[in-house]
């Protein structure tokens, strides 16, 4: 055992003495433990070279080695030596985080502005190789999820609008929606916009909304005119402004009893005195115009004998509709009459019981 010892000893001193004096040793020699340790001795090198070794030699020893240039160390270590077990220094990796030594690990993520949270993993350097070694980022900030947009990332900003169809123009049902690391601003969520109309009949209207308007509400003598109105993009069809109409009735004419008259044309709720154009008769009646239909109340009629000169009587129908009784003298069977010798007049409304007493 002690020639082999010796035998080391003299090869390394061989080796040493090899080495030019521009490449002299450097490093101080490290003891070997006693009881057979390890001693450690740790070189660096030119580039080209591996960047350290670790020696280990299991006898007790004394185990020097100097630097020098590459060509030295890989002399030294291309034949292996009694004793000497040659085993490559933990080597340290390039990572998302940097360069990171052995045994270090980086957390490292997939994106660095992801579409939505962000997905990260470990990454751990083992003698030289970084494992997991996929993802590229030593920091991530999160996006959003679940936006009217789908998934989106930290900085992304767009326009929503409380309704695709509002009431109205667009810009007033806008909100500027951004997403700050995970979190999302607004609340709107329709992310297209066509603008409805104001100001219509019938107030502020979607786009696509359509109903019925009409010249007029309550037109004379015709039916109702209408046109259909549409709202397209903020524009609406058409002119007309009424939203409901009750049709009026056109010019007609009428007969009640041995009388008739004409009638011209009214709008709806209107109503008109009907004079009697029949001759050798005297009365009139009352027309009313109900959404387009004529309706009646029958009016007085009364053969024209009214041609009262001295005493004497008759009936006739006055302007108001009424049978009427003209005379002088007194009778005491007829309402109006006295004693005097005043004309008097006695008219009854028609349908009045007491029209009875005229005849």
């Amino acid at each position: 055992m002690q020639s082999m010892s010796r035998a080391l000893i003299l090869i390394l001193a061989f080796l040493l003495a090899a080495v030019s004096p521009a490449y002299a040793q450097t490093n101080a020699c490290t003891a070997i433990a006693a009881n057979g340790g390890v001693a450690t001795i740790t070189l660096n090198n030119t580039s080209g070279v591996a960047t350290c070794y670790t020696i280990t030699n299991n006898a007790n020893q004394i185990l020097c080695a100097g630097t020098g240039d590459a060509q030295m160390w890989t002399n030294f270590y291309s034949t292996p030596q009694a004793n000497v077990v040659k085993t490559p220094c933990p080597v340290s990796c390039s990572s998302p985080c940097g360069t990171i030594s052995n045994g270090a690990c980086c957390t490292a993520y997939a994106s660095q502005y992801p579409a939505g949270a962000c997905t990260s993993q470990s990454e751990c350097c083992s003698n030289g190789t970084l494992s997991p070694n996929n993802y590229s980022y030593a920091s991530c900030t999160n996006g959003c999820t679940g936006t009217p947009w789908g998934n989106v990332s930290s900085g992304y900003s767009n326009t929503a609008y409380s309704s695709a169809t509002p009431p109205g123009p667009c810009s007033s049902y806008a909100q500027t929606r951004t997403c700050t690391n995970g979190t999302m601003s607004g609340s709107y969520t329709a992310t297209s916009c066509t603008n409805g109309c104001t100001g219509t009949p019938w107030g502020n209207v979607p786009n696509g909304y359509s109903n019925t308007a009409y010249a007029s509400s309550n037109p004379v003598g015709t039916g109702c005119t209408s046109q259909t109105r549409t709202c397209s993009n903020g524009t609406m069809s058409g002119s007309y402004t009424a939203t409901s109409c009750s049709p009026g009735c056109s010019a007609t004419s009428d007969t009640w009893a041995n009388c008739s008259g004409s009638v011209g044309a009214l709008a709806s709720g209107q109503n008109e005195n009907v004079n009697n154009g029949t001759s050798g008769y005297n009365g009139s009646a009352t027309a009313t115009c109900s959404s387009g239909s004529w309706s009646y109340s029958t009016g007085c009629c009364q053969v024209n004998t009214q041609s009262f000169s001295g005493v004497g009587t008759g009936v006739y129908c006055n302007g108001a509709g009424n049978k009427c009784l003209y005379g002088y003298g007194s009778n005491p069977n007829e309402a109006g009459y006295n004693a005097t010798t005043t004309a008097n007049e006695f008219c009854v409304t028609q349908g009045d019981s007491s029209s009875s007493s005229i005849t």
